[in-house]
């Protein structure tokens, strides 16, 4: 069989998708150039779309705000634009993809949707957290055979991250 290349890690709200990836890519972060994006939430409803990367020094690159939920307005732009642009760079520069997260305000984005379906479709490994809810673009990467979806939980975080670890470890051989 061949090696895996592709994980999905897909959990409830703050089952650890985030921290999981952060974690792995943390275990890489010297011998993989890393590049993709981290949508984080904070305290006050805002999310917030970044673009990362471990070799340009753009760790707390161009963001931009996705929802606020003073106005709950869902700002399609972001993805249609900076998304778009952090996808086709990560494709362009790095060894390994990271989108952080995949869900529902996305959905009808069609420009962002096919550039995430163009680098399931590429030869760079990808590692994505995905929000436990269906919509037809979640369910498209969801039917792919090229995959590892991973259910994490509160309770299974280790055993999720050491399974991903070792499918890693087939692609990037820590020396």
């Amino acid at each position: 069989m061949d090696k895996i290349r592709n994980f999905i890690i897909r959990g409830e709200r703050n089952s650890g998708k985030s921290f999981l990836i952060k974690k792995i890519i943390s275990c890489y972060n010297h011998k993989v150039k890393t590049a993709g994006f981290f949508t984080e939430k904070d305290n006050s409803g805002t999310v917030t779309f970044t673009v990362w990367d471990n070799f340009c020094l753009i760790n707390n690159g161009p963001q931009m705000i996705i929802y606020d939920l003073n106005d709950k307005i869902i700002r399609e732009n972001v993805f249609e634009e900076l998304g778009v642009w952090a996808l086709n760079r990560a494709l362009e520069h790095g060894s390994l993809l990271v989108m952080d997260e995949l869900g529902r305000f996305e959905k009808d984005c069609r420009n962002f949707t096919r550039a995430v379906l163009r680098a399931f479709s590429s030869d760079l490994p990808i590692i994505a957290a995905m929000k436990k809810e269906e919509n037809p673009f979640l369910c498209s990467i969801l039917e792919r055979k090229d995959m590892l979806l991973l259910e994490i939980d509160p309770c299974n975080r280790t055993e999720v991250f050491n399974e991903i670890n070792l499918n890693m470890k087939k692609l990037f051989p820590l020396d």
